[in-house]
């Protein structure tokens, strides 16, 4: 998802008006409106930044999503990727779902897939233990699958799918 610097931000910011850690206030610089979430984590690994950091932005009013990339459209984005991928991984079909058990089935996937990470898979492992419903796995599951891989993504991808 891409964020970008709100008015209050920018004001804030430049007035230090609210006390920020060193990753938050990096990721503030970073987020432009152009970089995805992911290019900005991936830049900042080292610092320790994490999804609290940038929630804590954005609940602040000082990034907010960039018009084209609401977040009911990215999640409405993702569903079809998963829906897609799972067709082309030969899926099973479910019954319709509530996001309630589409989390419970799909929450010890991603545990178990990023634990499988080690160390490497620390902050993601994090991540996936912080979320607290089936939104919070959508938007992990795109980091997920970039740390495993494909072929063991397909068993997270059935689990987050729609139906």
């Amino acid at each position: 998802m891409k964020y970008r610097k709100t008015d209050l931000g920018r004001q804030t910011f430049k007035d230090r008006n609210i006390a920020l850690t060193p990753p938050q206030r990096s990721a503030f610089i970073l987020f432009d409106g152009e970089k995805d979430d992911a290019v900005v984590f991936k830049a900042l690994a080292g610092t320790g930044l994490n999804a609290d950091d940038v929630n804590f932005l954005i609940e602040s009013g000082l990034i907010e999503a960039t018009e084209s990339q609401q977040p009911a459209t990215a999640e409405r984005k993702l569903v079809e990727s998963l829906t897609d991928f799972t067709k082309s991984a030969a899926g099973t079909t479910d019954t319709a779902l509530t996001d309630q058990q589409r989390y419970q089935r799909a929450y010890p996937v991603a545990t178990k897939l990023t634990s499988g990470l080690g160390l490497r898979g620390f902050r993601l492992n994090l991540a996936v233990e912080s979320a607290g419903n089936y939104q919070d796995l959508v938007v992990i599951a795109p980091k997920i699958r970039e740390a495993v891989g494909d072929e063991k993504f397909v068993e997270l991808a059935r689990a987050l799918r729609p139906s």
